[in-house]
């Protein structure tokens, strides 16, 4: 939930300037929803007595869903509309000796 941009005023007295439009109700807009699926396969081998050596790759975000991090607050007909999504999908590659 979010609220709809008006003038920077505390619209419930506990000293936190929220910029509520005081014409819409508190929390009364709502984002998309968030959906994030993060992913990691690893894959460990014995080398000798003492070593151990693991390949990993990591998925974030693995279906690239453009979540919303900032949305238009401004109430108008582009209201909710995502600005800026969150990073799109990640991927990191990992090697890692153990001795």
């Amino acid at each position: 939930p979010f609220n709809g941009a008006g003038l920077p005023i505390d619209s419930d007295g506990d000293d936190v300037f929220d910029n509520r439009d005081l014409n819409t109700e508190k929390g009364e807009f709502e984002t998309d929803a968030t959906i994030n699926v993060d992913l990691r396969l690893a894959k460990e081998f014995s080398v000798g007595d003492n070593l151990r050596v693991q390949g990993l790759i990591e998925f974030f975000n693995l279906f690239n869903r453009a979540n919303p991090l900032i949305v238009n607050r401004n109430v108008g007909p582009e209201l909710g509309e995502n600005i800026r999504p969150l990073p799109g999908r990640e991927i990191k590659l990992g090697f890692q000796i153990d001795f």
